[in-house]
């Protein structure tokens, strides 16, 4: 079974209450009994609270950028190739905000996280994001070949 397709199936899970970072309602709407997956829960924050003032233009760019990518790609249909992309558009931006010491966190669960230096949040770990994109070419491609070929 392909990344895609277990993607997609994740995604169905929606009315199991799951999302496709396996995280519950619970989890995202914040429930501090609940222990989340972090690389989920960081990443899907990235529409967060806004960076202090102290965040230089070049961050705030980055940061609307992370942040107009997650709402396409939390937001949309997840067997749409664009989709895929916004994800993959998302992670790159995080990783270039990690780059330059700017994470999300500092609150007590994810849902009151905020973007800050990576270096202010005690719960900061390098590398969190991982080392590749959450989707591949070939899950892309894959996409794009279901959509066309699904039946109108």
């Amino acid at each position: 079974m392909t990344r895609l397709i277990a993607a997609m199936l994740l995604a169905s899970l929606a009315a199991c209450d799951t999302d496709m970072y396996g995280n519950t309602s619970a989890c995202r709407d914040g429930d501090a009994n609940t222990e989340c997956p972090i690389d989920g829960s960081r990443e899907s924050q990235a529409g967060a609270q806004p960076p202090s003032s102290d965040a230089p233009p070049d961050v705030r760019q980055l940061i609307e950028r992370a942040t107009a990518e997650n709402e396409q790609c939390r937001g949309a249909s997840g067997d749409d190739p664009e989709t895929l992309k916004a994800c993959n558009r998302r992670y790159e931006a995080m990783v270039e905000l990690e780059a330059r010491n700017w994470c999300l966190g500092g609150g007590e669960i994810a849902a009151n996280d905020r973007w800050l230096r990576c270096s202010e949040d005690p719960d900061y770990r390098p590398g969190l994001l991982g080392s590749e994109p959450p989707f591949t070419e070939r899950d892309i491609q894959e996409a794009a070949h279901i959509m066309t070929s699904a039946p109108k």
